[in-house]
């Protein structure tokens, strides 16, 4: 009986930008309607843009499976808050992306770049990690400690 081996991630840079910037295209597209998905290729490019800038700036920590063709990849912006009680450093992540091929899922990449981004987190003092969940995940970052907020509101301004 062969065991499985543990998925392996390794920090990401600017030259790992375009491998992230397709993950987040198709992480868009298997949510939306079939009919959308021509549409959402045009994410591809200003993804790919802002990614290259805030690696380069280093605003932004990524993540991406240790394998010539990455199967998985996570995105967290550093974002500086007024300290609080419940954040009184004021430095916490906010995971913006996270993307596992549908084959590769339930193998355990998803949560080996999540632990990446929470070691990243601890060394850089960073008091919380915040994320949206699509309702895929929801049980996947439950079962990773992570709990459900219900007071977030937004605004559109365009």
């Amino acid at each position: 009986m062969s065991e499985r081996a543990e998925p392996r991630v390794r920090p990401a840079s600017t030259t790992d930008a375009a491998v992230i910037a397709r993950h987040r295209v198709r992480l868009f597209q298997q949510l939306a309607d079939p009919a959308r998905h021509a549409e959402l290729e045009g994410m591809y490019a200003p993804s790919l843009a802002a990614l290259v800038e805030t690696l380069a700036e280093g605003t932004s920590l990524a993540w991406v499976e240790d394998a010539p063709a990455p199967a998985g990849s996570l995105v967290m912006h550093l974002v500086r808050r007024l300290p609080s009680p419940s954040s009184p450093s004021g430095r916490e992540g906010y995971v913006v992306h996270v993307f596992v091929e549908p084959e590769r899922r339930g193998m355990g990449l998803g949560a080996a770049l999540v632990a990446a981004a929470e070691v990243a987190g601890r060394e850089r003092g960073l008091s919380r990690i915040r994320l949206h969940s699509s309702d895929l995940a929801v049980e996947f970052y439950r079962r990773a400690g992570y709990t459900p907020r219900t007071n977030d509101f937004e605004r559109f301004l365009r």
